[in-house]
């Protein structure tokens, strides 16, 4: 099984763009085994979708961690972040083997 880092590189990883490292925020919330609450102020475009996405999905998906939640939920203000978070979590877990196995449910006020 790889380390965090590099199961992050990997499966952000895009074509013909450089290999994109975990913040050093990103490897430290993925440090810990234990899921436990956290407020994370971060600025915009610094990671947080990648950060709380693939904390969660390497130690629930890649590592099979029962004490990590079976599910992650999002709660968003507006629709373009909902659409464009459902978007990029679709794609990086395709890129991580997950594509199959897990779903990502979208849920919009207004939207049947």
């Amino acid at each position: 099984m790889k380390n965090y880092s590099s199961w992050f590189e990997s499966v952000t990883q895009e074509p013909d763009q450089p290999v994109r490292s975990p913040h050093p925020w990103q490897s430290e919330l993925a440090s810990s085994d234990e899921c436990v609450n956290r407020l994370i102020r971060i600025p915009t475009g610094l990671g947080k979708t990648h950060g709380v996405l693939l904390a969660w999905a390497y130690h629930r998906l890649e590592r099979n961690d029962d004490r990590w939640p079976r599910r992650l939920v999002w709660c968003l203000p507006m629709r373009t972040l909902v659409e464009q978070t459902c978007d990029e979590a679709r794609k990086v877990l395709k890129n991580a083997g997950f594509g199959k196995d897990v779903s990502v449910n979208m849920r919009m006020g207004g939207v049947d």
